[in-house]
């Protein structure tokens, strides 16, 4: 069985990192902040999919 320099077997699922960016913006001096924009990724979702990404790979050159 290849292994992932974590040392983790290709079947191995992580755990769950999800990132939200947003972008704020206070329309005026005494107004609350308004969320302008917002995006999230599901970074394990992308890791788990794509897990080749890991491997170990020769050293081209």
């Amino acid at each position: 069985m290849r292994r992932t320099p974590t040392g983790m077997g290709l079947g191995a699922a992580l755990s769950a990192a999800v990132i939200t960016a947003r972008l704020e913006s206070r329309p005026g001096k005494d107004n609350a902040d308004v969320v302008e924009t917002s995006k999230t990724c599901d970074l394990t979702q992308l890791v788990n999919d794509h897990c080749t990404w890991l491997l170990n790979e020769p050293v081209h050159g």
